[in-house]
């Protein structure tokens, strides 16, 4: 009798003791997917973490996966979705041209699409090249044609300081410059250089309605020639007038606050006319025969 009590006695604990190692069941991957470890235990306690590979994403469960006591995987099964890109937005005159071809709306991960003007006497203002990367979305930003030849950009590297710039090539590309501004910014300053045409370009971001300086052009001793500032959310013109000691300013269009803005500023020495663009669009043309730019041939 006593035998008998200790082998139940013994038969019960192993059962006990099975329940509690009770092993998961195999964690299936997602097609497309990997192991960070490369392998998943099914032990109780095992933690496995689950990847995409190149061009997929984890949506719709949960990366990390542990193997509970009662043999049950905690959390969602995951799938690895193809990452696609929406259709580029393209504006008037602009081409696009995409590698891969394809034939859907939407653009596999890794696609390069190459921007172009469709009509001569016409700029490209932008990346050339835009890429769909990780997160289903586009490197760079929007592109337009404005008014004008080709010409070769410079590019400043992103920053959040404000520049002088001695020396000036006709074409200035702060595309990568992003200007944060805030009240009483300084912007973007040029000193006094020579030029039959230059075009500058800029992104920049309004925080609030304060007054704020986008571009100036001083003299050498000093004193502005051009400045475009931002006055209580409105695109304003300063300039200094031709024999004259008294300056103006005009009022332009409203600016959006909380969006960032792509601005251009072009001049020609051929009709002492320049244009100003704001998201590719023309808001003004501003006779400079009435300023004091008196750009000479080099």
């Amino acid at each position: 009798m006593i035998i008998f009590s200790f082998i139940l006695f013994t038969f019960n604990i192993v059962n006990i003791d099975g329940a509690r190692t009770k092993q998961c069941s195999v964690l299936e991957l997602p097609k497309h997917g990997f192991f960070f470890s490369g392998y998943c235990k099914q032990v109780p306690g095992s933690l496995c973490g689950l990847g995409c590979l190149t061009g997929y994403r984890l949506v719709n469960g949960d990366s990390f996966r542990e193997c509970r006591q009662d043999g049950t995987w905690s959390g969602r099964e995951p799938k690895c979705e193809e990452i696609r890109c929406s259709t580029l937005k393209i504006h008037p005159r602009v081409i696009q041209e995409c590698l891969p071809q394809q034939n859907n709306t939407e653009y596999k991960f890794g696609t390069k699409c190459r921007a172009k003007c469709n009509e001569t006497g016409y700029r490209l203002v932008g990346p050339r090249v835009r890429e769909c990367v990780v997160m289903g979305r586009w490197t760079g930003y929007e592109q337009f044609c404005i008014i004008g030849a080709e010409t070769t950009s410079l590019v400043m590297s992103s920053t959040t300081s404000t520049p002088d710039l001695a020396t000036t090539p006709k074409y200035l590309d702060y595309s990568n410059y992003a200007l944060h501004i805030n009240n009483n910014d300084t912007g973007v300053t040029l000193t006094y250089f020579n030029s039959t045409e230059f075009t500058i370009i800029v992104w920049f971001y309004l925080e609030n309605n304060t007054k704020a300086n986008i571009i100036s052009l001083k003299q050498n001793n000093d004193g502005t020639l051009f400045e475009l500032n931002i006055q209580e959310g409105r695109l304003a013109v300063y300039h200094s007038r031709r024999n004259q000691t008294n300056s103006t300013t005009t009022i332009y269009a409203n600016i959006p606050i909380d969006k960032w803005i792509h601005f251009t500023w072009t001049y020609s020495n051929r009709n002492q006319q320049s244009n100003l663009y704001i998201d590719g669009a023309r808001q003004q043309s501003i006779d400079f025969g009435v300023m004091s730019l008196d750009f000479e041939s080099k």
